[in-house]
């Protein structure tokens, strides 16, 4: 039995992939950083801190990553807190995220040097990946 629980632990293991780091995305007008601490596949935790035209404004979203809708505190600097949820599918940690007025999805994953890519939707609308630099 003792063997079936640890391949099973480890196939679990295998399907998420550790995302934490410190990252960060430098825009014209100011910079985001974004700070990830991943316990196992269980939680995450995403630190964003964000300065725009000499204005921080910084948002924590500490998620159980089991797909289930859960209170969060706003993202963007949205003053609405909204429903969570957040999964790994594949080598994606997927972030779905809702509020009263709209609802938005987050992917991250990791691309072959180790920076962090973001890609942001929300329904009927595409906005273009952003890639956040791992910071050393």
């Amino acid at each position: 039995m003792q063997n079936r629980r640890t391949w099973t632990a480890l196939a679990l293991t295998a399907l998420c992939l550790d995302l934490s780091g410190n990252y960060v995305i430098q825009g014209e007008d100011g910079r985001v950083h974004i700070s990830i601490t991943q316990h196992q596949c269980d939680r995450i935790t995403i630190v964003r801190k964000s300065t725009y035209l000499g204005k921080l404004t910084t948002e924590r979203h500490t998620l159980t990553l089991d797909g289930v809708n859960r209170k969060d505190t706003p993202w963007f600097g949205s003053r609405e807190q909204g429903r969570t949820s957040a999964r790994f599918v594949g080598a994606e940690l997927q972030v779905k995220t809702q509020t009263s007025g709209a609802a938005l999805t987050l992917t991250y994953t990791l691309n072959p040097t180790g920076d962090l890519l973001e890609e942001t939707g929300q329904t009927g609308v595409a906005i273009a990946p952003m890639i956040a630099k791992r910071e050393k």
